[in-house]
């Protein structure tokens, strides 16, 4: 006895197809099977149409900031008979969207291979994987032997926007509501990741959100978080906030600066925190600034009193600000930051305000113009003089010596100028009163007697 069956329209290639068989009992309650039989995939031997894609390769991309590219695909005929094809058919796909179809017209006999560019294709602003696939040949007439060459694996296209920002960045995150980038930034996920958030995502074991916002010092909502913290499978990947081009051609003295919080996990973590710069649109990168592992810390925390314990979620009084000089780079004409974090098995790194700009307007952004302490030296308390410019939010440190801090406060700061008194039960020494904000930090020396 012999039996026919249709081959499923759903085969992909008709080089891998077997056959599995098998005699069962149905007149039994069990459906007992009697017999079973498997074949191996058959070589084919008659005349079959087999087109396959052979490479593809991005081309006409002049840097990474151009968004107009090509595919440059090279497409070989493996087929047996001896039918001509004249037309493919191709699919590009863009960021997980398929774009109109594009035909290749001519002759291509068995064994003869074909270079073909598919132009002005537009690639998304940020990371789209791309790829093209053979949709039909000679207009669908034709049956291909073998689907799983139609196409070939995906490559993963960065493209920046290359329009000019402005002459500066502020930039502190809180638009959009949500974890997505903020205008003229760029989250770029090289393994590890990377968004925006607020306190929501940092609810503790009964569900409660941190009581101040997650921006720098608790002044803002959102910050951006890197998640070095996601285990062994990220160490030495990397995600990056890159920032969209700026002209400093009429910069002068130009410096970076940023608020951040970041506890190394123990001695042994090597996160890693790199500024660096392009004059060519991402093209090459040049590292103006880096720090790791320990030599980060903004706080040496006490876990088991964190929000949401053993874990580094940093409090308003765990935030530091740093900078760093691009004044090498007055008159550039367009410059692009990128700020890349690296695990190295710790927690995370806690971005906030993120400024550049010419050294004048820098030291302009802080609200606070001026603190005067008094009495100093002082046994009991000290009286705190505190000249703002706007309402803001300010942490107020007492540290020691050895930069420890020994006592802190969160006060809300009023434009014009504020009093308060801050008790002292510290032995006697050399202390400096440290006034936070988002936008900057002043100190003073203090002898307490």
């Amino acid at each position: 006895m012999s039996f026919k069956v249709p081959i499923p329209a759903y085969i992909y290639s008709y080089s891998e197809l077997g056959v599995v068989a098998y005699v069962q009992n149905n007149t039994a309650s069990s459906k007992e099977v009697i017999q079973t039989g498997v074949s191996q995939p058959k070589a084919i031997t008659g005349l079959y149409t087999d087109l396959s894609l052979e490479s593809i390769n991005i081309t006409n991309k002049d840097n990474q900031c151009d968004n107009n590219f090509s595919f440059a695909l090279s497409i070989k005929n493996l087929s047996t008979t001896k039918d001509t094809i004249k037309s493919v058919d191709f699919i590009p796909v863009i960021g997980g969207v398929a774009k109109p179809k594009v035909t290749w017209s001519g002759v291509l006999l068995p064994g003869q291979t074909v270079n073909y560019n598919i132009n002005n294709q537009i690639a998304t602003v940020g990371a789209a994987f791309v790829n093209v696939s053979i949709d039909k040949i000679n207009n669908g007439v034709v049956k291909d032997l073998n689907l799983l060459n139609n196409t070939l694996e995906e490559t993963n296209l960065v493209t920046f926007n290359g329009t000019i920002a402005g002459t500066s960045i502020k930039q502190g995150f809180e638009l959009p509501v949500g974890t997505s980038a903020s205008p003229n930034t760029f989250f770029y996920n090289e393994g590890v990741r990377i968004f925006k958030q607020d306190s929501t995502f940092a609810r503790n074991a009964s569900g409660v959100a941190p009581p101040y916002g997650m921006g720098g010092f608790g002044a803002s909502r959102y910050m951006v978080f890197f998640a070095f913290s996601d285990g062994p499978g990220v160490i030495g990947a990397s995600s990056s906030v890159v920032f969209d081009k700026i002209d400093l051609s009429n910069s002068a003295s130009t410096r970076m600066s940023w608020s951040y919080a970041y506890a190394a996990k123990n001695s042994s973590s090597t996160d890693k925190m790199e500024v660096l710069v392009s004059t060519n649109c991402g093209e090459t990168w040049t590292s103006v600034y880096e720090k790791q592992g320990e030599a980060m810390n903004s706080c040496t925390p006490d876990l088991s009193t964190s929000h949401i314990p053993g874990f580094f979620l940093p409090d308003p009084t765990q935030w530091t600000k740093t900078s760093v000089d691009l004044s090498a780079y007055d008159g550039t004409p367009e410059l692009m930051i990128r700020m890349k974090g690296t695990a190295g098995d710790g927690w995370a790194y806690f971005l906030d305000d993120v400024n550049v700009g010419s050294v004048v307007a820098t030291n302009d952004e802080n609200s606070i113009k001026s603190i005067a302490v008094s009495p100093n030296p002082a046994k009991d308390f000290i009286e705190l003089k505190i000249s703002s410019d706007e309402n803001t939010t300010a942490v107020i440190n007492l540290n020691d010596s050895n930069g420890k801090t020994v006592q802190s406060e969160i006060k809300s700061i009023k434009a014009g100028l504020n009093d308060y008194t801050i008790s002292l039960n510290q032995t006697p020494g050399l202390y400096f009163v440290e006034v936070k904000t988002s936008k900057g930090v002043i100190t003073k020396k203090v002898i307490v007697l």
